[in-house]
C-alpha cells in the first residue's frame, strides 16, 4: 500500500484473505485499498458485512467512501459521532473541510486543510479546496498547506503562488514557481 501499486496490494490482501479469512488486519488493509482505489461502493459492501458498531479507523473508511459517493450528510454525521480526540487525525480533518465547503463555511475548511495537508495522500485533495479558499480569500490557508510535493493541476499552484504573494511570503511563492516551472515549462500562464 505504502508504494503505491494499489492493485498489487489489493490482489495480495484478497490472496491472503482467503488462506486467512479471519485476519482483522488484512480486512482492514482491504477497506483501505478499495477507498483509496475509488472502489467506495464495495468498500461500503465491505464494510456492511461488519454488522453492529464500527471501530474509529472503519468509520473514518466508510465516512470517505460516503463522501466520494456524495452521500456527505451521512458521511459528515459518522465523522462528527467520532470520539473528540479524532477530530484531529488528518483523515477526519480533510473529511470536516470537504463538506464544510459544500455547506459553505470557509472557516471550518481553513481550520481542517492544514492537517489534512500533512499526509501525503491527502495533499491532492486539499488542494482541490484551494479554489474555494481563494474564492473566501483564506490565503494563510493556503499558504499553510504548502508542500514540496509537485501540482496535479495548473490553477491549484497558481493559487497557491497568488496566496503567498497575498501574505507576503515572496520566498514560498518563489518555491512554489520553481516547482510549477519544472513541471509545466512551456506554460505562459505565470508570465501574465
Amino acid at each position: 500500500i505504502e508504494k503505491g501499486n494499489l492493485e498489487v496490494a489489493e490482489r495480495a490482501v484478497k490472496a491472503g484473505l482467503r488462506l486467512s479469512p479471519d485476519d482483522y488486519e488484512l480486512f482492514e488493509a482491504r477497506i483501505k485499498i478499495l477507498v483509496l482505489r475509488g472502489k467506495n461502493s464495495e468498500a461500503l459492501a465491505v464494510l456492511n458485512t461488519l454488522g453492529g458498531s464500527l471501530n474509529t479507523f472503519q468509520t473514518i473508511m466508510k465516512s470517505h467512501a460516503l463522501m466520494a459517493l456524495g452521500i456527505r450528510q451521512e458521511a459528515f454525521e459518522l465523522v462528527t459521532g467520532l470520539p473528540p480526540g479524532t477530530k484531529t487525525l488528518p483523515e477526519v480533518q480533510i473529511l470536516l473541510a470537504e463538506y464544510a465547503a459544500t455547506q459553505d463555511n470557509p472557516t471550518v475548511v481553513a481550520e481542517n486543510v492544514k492537517g489534512a495537508a500533512r499526509v501525503t495522500k491527502l495533499v491532492d485533495r486539499v488542494r482541490a479546496l484551494f479554489p474555494y479558499l481563494a474564492a473566501h480569500e483564506q490565503w494563510r490557508a493556503i499558504c499553510d498547506c504548502n508542500r514540496d510535493r509537485p501540482f496535479r493541476k495548473f490553477e491549484e499552484a497558481l493559487i497557491s503562488v497568488y496566496a503567498n504573494i497575498k501574505i507576503r511570503n515572496m520566498r514560498g511563492a518563489s518555491d512554489i514557481m520553481k516547482l510549477v516551472i519544472g513541471h509545466w515549462p512551456d506554460d505562459m500562464r505565470f508570465i501574465n
